[in-house]
């Protein structure tokens, strides 16, 4: 049986068991490949289930970056840019420039 998103709803969908995926990858051992890979492959097949065709799908150098963004920001709660950019292999500076994209894109939800 086949199931068919609206258009319109496809990327949000996308996104949406793009980051599901990863974080089940992330709690369960998945050998060498990245969450971010499986997660990908994962999609793929999904979207063969939900229609026979993947319509839009980020690349997965663009999901990552927005992931690593959103961990970034969780992590920001409890360590300092030094800290982050240690973890991430980021400059401080770059932390700073994610960390205000993030603050301005989420007031502008709001």
């Amino acid at each position: 049986m086949q199931h068919q998103a609206p258009m319109h709803q496809w990327p949000a969908v996308v996104e949406t068991l793009f980051h599901s995926c990863v974080e089940a990858f992330e709690h369960n051992d998945s050998g060498s490949q990245q969450p971010q890979e499986l997660a990908s492959v994962a999609l793929t097949s999904i979207g063969h289930y939900l229609g026979g065709r993947i319509d839009y799908l980020q690349k997965l150098d663009s999901m990552q970056r927005k992931h690593r963004n959103q961990q970034i920001e969780r992590d920001s709660l409890r360590m300092t840019h030094g800290q982050l950019a240690e973890r991430y292999g980021l400059t401080s500076a770059a932390i700073g420039q994610i960390l205000r994209a993030m603050r301005k894109q989420r007031l502008s939800k709001d």
